[in-house]
C-alpha cells in the first residue's frame, strides 16, 4: 500500500466545489504504475492524455484541508526510488518521492 497525505492550501482564485485529484506513481524505470482494476486511467494535462495511478474526488473547502490518497496494489513494489506527482484541474499541484529497499 502507498498512502500519500498532503494539504490543499487556501487559494482565493479557486472555487470551493468538487474536484478530482489525480496521482501518478512513477516507478524506478520511469513508467507510470497503472492498473485499471485498481482505478487507473487517463486525464488531460497540457493538451495530452496522461496516465494516472489513482484518483480521488474531493470537495475543496479552501481552508488548508488535509487530504489522504491510498493506493492498494496487489503485487509488491520493486526496489528503487519512486516519484509521486499530484494533479488537479490541469495543473501539477505537488510532487514527492519515496524509496523501496
Amino acid at each position: 500500500k502507498v498512502r500519500v497525505d498532503f494539504i490543499l492550501e487556501k487559494n482565493p482564485l479557486t472555487l470551493t466545489d468538487d474536484k478530482t485529484v489525480y496521482m501518478r506513481i512513477i516507478d524506478p524505470a520511469g513508467a507510470t504504475i497503472s492498473d485499471v482494476a485498481t482505478g487507473s486511467g487517463e486525464f488531460d494535462y497540457n493538451g495530452q492524455k496522461q496516465g494516472f495511478t489513482i484518483s480521488k474526488d474531493i470537495t475543496y473547502t479552501n481552508n488548508n484541508q488535509d487530504v489522504s490518497i491510498m493506493y492498494d496494489r496487489n503485487t509488491p513494489l520493486n526496489s528503487g526510488k519512486y516519484t509521486i506527482t499530484l494533479y488537479s484541474e490541469g495543473f501539477e499541484i505537488g510532487e514527492g518521492s519515496f524509496s523501496v529497499k
